[in-house]
């Protein structure tokens, strides 16, 4: 989590698409991934948010949670 983290906070908008496809990919990933998890497990911060961030940041709003 911290590297995706790090990684995203490097990054500048506009994005190229490819950037955006890729991260999109990042958050639906992470969503599978905190799908399979109890909701006390220690993962669910980091996944939470980088999806969060891919979400509202980067204005990717239909994977964002409400």
């Amino acid at each position: 989590g911290m590297w995706c983290y790090s990684l995203m906070s490097c990054l500048e908008k506009p994005l190229p698409s490819e950037v955006f496809s890729t991260l999109r990919d990042l958050s639906r990933s992470c969503s599978k991934e905190r799908a399979k998890l109890q909701t006390n497990d220690v993962l669910l911060r980091p996944l939470n948010l980088i999806i969060c961030i891919v979400g509202r940041y980067f204005n990717q709003l239909d994977l964002a949670d409400d």
